[in-house]
């Protein structure tokens, strides 16, 4: 779903959740655009490899979540919104409250999940890492 302005996903409309496996939300400009076709030629775990240094990336044991650090971190990766993610997040049962859970996201998409979302979540911004990977390709490339 593209839309021009994020601040349409609001109470009122309830964050347009629909009853598909992933409904992304994503803000119409040239950039995102561009991103959406880099983000198909990568592996999201490469990046999580550099965000995590030092940390083994493991696939999640829990399903709301994409991998789980070797401690225990569990993180979902959400370069635009998925308010079906978002939607199973704020659903979940009591006995996942206390885990600690890091979202991937693009900066722009920050301020409106944390809005959406019920509980705290640690949100971390991949504009800088997909820039750092735009350019190791791009110097790659010229080799």
């Amino acid at each position: 779903m593209f839309i021009e302005d994020l601040k349409i996903l609001n109470k009122t409309n309830k964050y347009f959740i629909t009853n598909k496996e992933s409904t992304l939300v994503i803000n119409v400009t040239e950039q995102n655009l561009e991103l959406m076709r880099f983000l198909e030629e990568i592996d999201m775990h490469d990046i999580l490899q550099k965000i995590y240094i030092g940390q083994e990336i493991l696939l999640s044991n829990w399903n709301k979540a994409d991998y789980m650090t070797e401690d225990g971190k569990y993180i979902i990766c959400m370069p635009f919104i998925d308010v079906e993610k978002i939607h199973k997040l704020n659903c979940r049962d009591n006995s996942k409250r206390d885990i600690v859970i890091d979202i991937v996201t693009m900066k722009e998409n920050s301020e409106k999940i944390k809005e959406i979302l019920k509980e705290n979540v640690n949100i971390i911004e991949l504009d800088t890492w997909i820039e750092e990977l735009r350019k190791s390709k791009y110097l790659n490339n010229l080799l």
